[in-house]
């Protein structure tokens, strides 16, 4: 059963043209796009991760570890730890490009076991995959481990390795085993940041010939008890955290001569810098912007703010109320921001959740998108933030804890405009990105969010990609939504909580991230209960329901939809009026139907289509027969699965007919043709089956979108389960190694090895 239709974003349907013949033309683009190479993803930046320092001798280790173990395929695997500011993000990434040349150099001289399943083939490159659990639970606004939604970290590089919403193993278990089934299949190099116990490392383990870099700020004994190599970065070594120091240089060497003049003022510097690379840049840059200090006056500076930081790196431990390690020379950088516009951005910025900043909120926070872009430059220029490109900039836990500081400082007035402006923002961008994913996907950019929408604002997307962009911005940023609804619920924005909420839905429901979107919406139920809101209490029941039968929890589900349906009448909870009650049905069905309750999916989906047939709603109507007619398909009861769907087929053929378009209905469409060749097939009919198939393949040609290329191997797989009835080896054959070979791009060997028999 399809989880993956919900008839509650009321999209407006088109036409398409069924068609019953082979077309050689849409078969062979199928093909074509089958038998394309993969192409390795590399989402390792170093522009990102901060600038790289000389550790020479960890980086000769880690080439070590990676030609003794994923080079002989064999799976590998390394955990970096050092302090926060000792320059763990950036020496990953550097090590990252350091093991892709030696992968480079390891085909180009035959390595062993780099050939892909697809054909044969050998792949033209290594995959390097970034995720960072650190910065989930900042988003979150926490730092404990339970925060860290490892599911859907696993999810981000499943979906990075190509494995569709629809294919996403739901549990926590099963996606970690499908991560290393995965990366065994593909030359991968991982990095995972922010490992917290050998647990959350254990999650992370990769396949044969794959290597995984974790880092981490505490030692694990565990991981030491698993022969897990480990990379203790140590404190910079005096020359190379002068170098460092000089990085801000321009083409006088002023600070090449501060450094030559006073040798004993330098190494002072360093030392009460602890050979921190983050401490190092601000103190270089506070330099190469003040003319009239030296390194001595520097380190007079941060003795008389406080006691200075410890020498030995060792004694750098995570502190217990905690405050942040590099308070001295933080503040050393934020006095470097000259203009009040820098320095109230900075503390806004504080009480914002998250690690991103884009130029749109600083516009928001400042009222002048000039000033914000003066503002920016400054933090950027003072080492307190990282510019990505775009208008998207980045900033270190340390340095936002110590703006978190500052802005508690501030009246409550002016935290409050900064807290209500923020919250317009992230409203604005959120429903307004809502629209642009999937043209009015909920409900969230209707009646309120309307408004929210057309708000004037610089949000993170726009142009012929907008679409695209939307859903990448959104999927960066729902981790911080549960915090940002709790600053709206604060500000008496309760109504923008609810919107921010239901803008995530697509990207919580394609990006299979169970773990924020059951916390975004259990939130947003309370938040409605709070504003006596019933159809907002039903819908955000349902969303939450929905992810959770997604995520393999029917049981957690099936609880949820039972109380909203029939709630208690302690809980002076209204009934569902009949638009909500259908949608809720649908989802409690499919609950069902995961449990194996067949009877109960019945009778649920029966009375939904009852109210869709009262409502007159035409779309929810042809949708319940699919969903019918795929349980009765379940059941083995292939005369009613047949009725049902050609029954909706009619009804999708009929209301399709004018001249307009929906990727919507042509998706509905070309699923009802592949559920409907499967009754076909299994009726002893393959040459209806292969119709069928060919018109889904015609279908999905259509929206030419990417994310199809599963629902198009299905078709190809029917195709070919027909054709070898019809006789048509050859035929059978090339549909069967098309369907594999996405199967296969898509990682989903299962259904590639059920295709074996036909390729022979």
């Amino acid at each position: 059963m399809s989880a993956t239709d919900n008839t509650s974003h009321g999209n407006q349907g088109g036409a398409h043209v069924q068609a019953g013949r082979i077309d050689t033309v849409v078969v062979q683009g199928t093909l074509e796009e089958a038998a394309r190479p993969v192409e390795p993803q590399w989402d390792v930046s170093r522009v990102l991760r901060g600038r790289f320092v000389n550790h020479d001798e960890g980086l000769a280790y880690t080439g070590r570890v990676y030609r003794e173990t994923a080079l002989q395929g064999r799976p590998g695997n390394l955990f970096v730890v050092a302090p926060r500011g000792a320059g763990k993000s950036a020496f990953s990434v550097e090590a990252a490009y350091h093991l892709r040349s030696l992968y480079t150099g390891s085909v180009s001289g035959s390595a062993p076991g780099r050939e892909t399943e697809a054909g044969g083939e050998r792949t033209r490159g290594v995959w390097g995959l970034y995720v960072d659990l650190d910065e989930r639970r900042a988003a979150a606004g926490g730092d404990a481990e339970e925060h860290a939604h490892l599911a859907d970290a696993l999810a981000s590089l499943l979906g990075d390795l190509g494995v569709p919403a629809e294919r996403m193993p739901a549990g926590l278990a099963e996606r970690s085993e499908e991560f290393r089934k995965a990366t065994g299949r593909e030359p991968c190099i991982v990095i995972v940041e922010g490992i917290a116990s050998a647990s959350e490392a254990g999650l992370f383990t990769v396949g044969t010939g794959s290597m995984v870099i974790l880092t981490g700020r505490t030692e694990l004994p565990g991981l030491r008890r698993r022969g897990v190599p480990v990379l203790r970065l140590p404190a910079l070594r005096t020359e190379h955290a002068l170098a460092l120091l000089c990085g801000f240089d321009g083409p006088e060497e002023h600070l090449k001569r501060l450094v030559e003049a006073d040798p004993d003022g330098a190494q002072a510097l360093v030392d009460r810098c602890g050979g921190l690379p983050q401490a190092l840049q601000i103190a270089g840059a506070h330099l190469a912007m003040r003319p009239e200090e030296t390194p001595a006056s520097v380190v007079e500076r941060l003795d008389a703010a406080g006691a200075g930081l410890p020498g030995e790196v060792d004694r750098l431990v995570e502190p217990e109320d905690g405050d942040p390690r590099l308070d001295e020379v933080i503040a050393l950088g934020f006095g470097d921001l000259r203009s009040e516009a820098a320095r109230q951005l900075y503390t806004a910025l504080g009480e914002v959740p998250g690690r991103r900043v884009h130029e749109g909120l600083a516009a928001a926070l400042l009222g002048s998108r000039p000033q914000a872009r003066e503002a920016l430059g400054e933090l950027v220029r003072a080492c307190l933030m990282a510019a990505e490109g775009g208008g998207r900039y980045r900033w270190e836990p340390l340095i936002r804890h110590d703006a978190h500081g500052r802005a508690q400082a501030r009246p409550d007035a002016e935290r409050r405009r900064a807290a209500e402006r923020a919250v317009d923002w992230f409203t604005t961008a959120l429903a307004r990105a809502d629209r642009e994913m999937g043209g009015g996907r909920s409900r969230a950019t209707r009646e309120h969010g309307d408004r929210a929408a057309a708000r004037e604002a610089q949000v993170p997307f726009g142009g012929e990609k907008a679409g695209a962009e939307a859903q990448e911005w959104v999927a960066e940023a729902v981790d911080a939504v549960p915090a940002l609804m709790a600053v709206a619920v604060e500000t008496g924005r309760d109504r923008d909580a609810l919107v921010m909420a239901e803008s995530c839905w697509y990207v919580v429901h394609e990006h299979r991230r169970g773990s924020v979107g059951a916390e975004i919406f259990r939130y947003a139920g309370e938040i409605a209960r709070l504003g006596q809101d019933p159809v907002a209490v039903h819908r955000m029941d349902n969303y939450l329901a929905r992810v959770l039968v997604e995520g393999g929890e029917a049981d957690q589900a099936a609880a949820v939809l039972h109380e909203a349906l029939e709630p208690p009448e302690a809980s002076g909870e209204e009934r569902p009026a009949p638009r909500e009650r259908a949608v809720l049905l649908e989802t409690r069905a499919l609950a069902h139907a995961e449990r194996g309750e067949y009877g109960a999916a019945e009778a649920d989906f029966q009375e939904r289509r009852r109210i869709d047939i009262e409502r007159g709603n035409r779309r929810a109507q042809v949708i319940d027969g699919y969903q019918i007619g795929g349980l009765r398909l379940r059941v083995g009861d292939l005369t009613e699965a047949r009725r049902e769907l050609e029954a909706a087929r009619a009804a999708v053929a009929e209301e399709l007919g004018g001249d307009g378009r929906s990727n919507d209905w042509r998706t509905l469409a070309a699923k009802i043709e592949v559920r409907l060749g499967e009754v076909y097939l299994r009726a002893d009919e393959p040459e209806a089956a292969s119709r069928t198939g060919n018109a889904a393949l015609e279908l999905f040609a259509e929206e030419g979108e990417e994310g199809r290329a599963v629902w198009s191997a299905d078709a190809l797989a029917l195709m070919a389960r027909a054709e070898a009835r019809l006789g048509g080896t050859d035929k059978a054959r090339a549909y069967a190694t098309a369907a594999a070979r996405l199967y296969r791009r898509h990682h989903q060997t299962e259904s590639a090895r059920g295709l074996a028999d036909l390729i022979g």
